[in-house]
């Protein structure tokens, strides 16, 4: 949450696109902010392989 400007919901988003949605919330209210947004906990990502390969099934890319 910002004080001033509240809860904005970056749900879904990149970092770029948080960047870019935390500059045209916070441009209403401030003259050209400086936004930089970083990633604090990266979460494992889970995939699926399947057809014809040797070994299908569900994987998990660890974070780094």
């Amino acid at each position: 949450m910002l004080p001033v400007i509240g809860n904005v919901n970056l749900s879904g988003q990149t970092i770029t696109q948080a960047e870019q949605t935390l500059k045209e919330v916070t441009s209403e209210t401030f003259r050209d902010p400086d936004i930089s947004v970083t990633l604090e906990y990266a979460k494992p990502v889970v995939y699926f392989v399947s057809g014809d390969v040797p070994y299908p099934g569900k994987f998990t890319l660890p974070p780094h």
